[in-house]
């Protein structure tokens, strides 16, 4: 159900994008953004990777589109009673080249913050050779209790690994929704984006290499620190080391000190 995210109205018809009728506050959702982004391109084809349990993102906007060809795409589990259009790949995303397939459009929505930075850019480059015209993606802008996913699905993947700030994201040549974001008409703990592959002007590695810089180029913003590496923490719109990151940010204190620093040091010796 669409309950507005600013006054709680709840509305089981409204549409997302809609304004609220009561506080007239517009929310955008995984599936306002695909339809957005869709719209106004031939697509044929699709994929959604990350799937899992969840579903497939906007699976009903596709099912509208009668899209030729489309694939689930998940390494531990996919939902069953799917549309029958949708292939089911049960794999490791970084691997779809390998299967000479090309869809149109790409969407991933919580995937990222479940790999590791190295893993998590094969994953990203791997998805760029596989689309032609557009990728959607959201992930996590914030670090998070790292087990409290797996402990409530079980899934052994779902270990929150890294975080994705706009900065890096954009390094990356992909565009970032911040506009949306400080408004608060979608999700402010993700980083919405998305790019046209082929309209990516330099090598993958060129711009990975900036993304890793981004990222460790993140400053602490108490007074007289400056440590790098930071945390992100978009509900206080600024940036902690990881020692101030335990110290003000209540959602952190299950993490240890150690395994913060392995995880986010971890792209210096990429």
């Amino acid at each position: 159900m669409p309950d507005c995210p600013k006054c709680g109205y709840e509305d089981r018809y409204r549409i997302f994008s809609s304004p609220c009728p009561k506080c007239q506050h517009v929310f955008y959702d995984t599936e306002e953004y695909v339809r957005m982004l869709a719209g106004g391109l031939h697509i044929e084809s699709c994929m959604d990777i990350g799937c899992g349990n969840k579903g497939i993102i906007a699976e009903a906007y596709w099912v509208e589109q009668d899209i030729e060809r489309a694939y689930a795409v998940d390494r531990h589990v996919i939902k069953d009673g799917l549309n029958p259009v949708w292939q089911r790949l049960l794999m490791d995303a970084e691997d779809l080249p390998k299967l000479g397939i090309a869809v149109d459009f790409t969407t991933h929505c919580g995937l990222l913050e479940h790999l590791e930075y190295d893993k998590a850019f094969k994953v990203l480059h791997a998805i760029e050779q596989v689309t032609t015209k557009r990728v959607f993606a959201s992930a996590s802008a914030m670090m998070r209790e790292v087990d409290s996913k797996v402990k409530a699905d079980g899934n052994p993947f779902h270990y929150y690994r890294s975080f994705w700030p706009g900065p890096v994201l954009t390094a990356l040549g992909y565009t970032v929704d911040q506009a949306r974001m400080a408004r608060g008409e979608t999700f402010y703990t993700e980083t919405t984006f998305w790019y046209d592959p082929q309209k990516l002007e330099q090598p993958f590695h060129v711009r990975e290499l900036r993304a890793l810089d981004a990222l460790l180029r993140t400053r602490c913003e108490e007074p007289l620190c400056g440590a790098q590496p930071a945390l992100w923490d978009p509900t206080r719109t600024c940036c902690w080391c990881v020692g101030h990151a335990l110290q003000q940010c209540g959602y952190l204190n299950d993490y240890d000190r150690g395994s913060l620093e392995k995880l986010l040091c971890c792209a210096g010796g990429y």
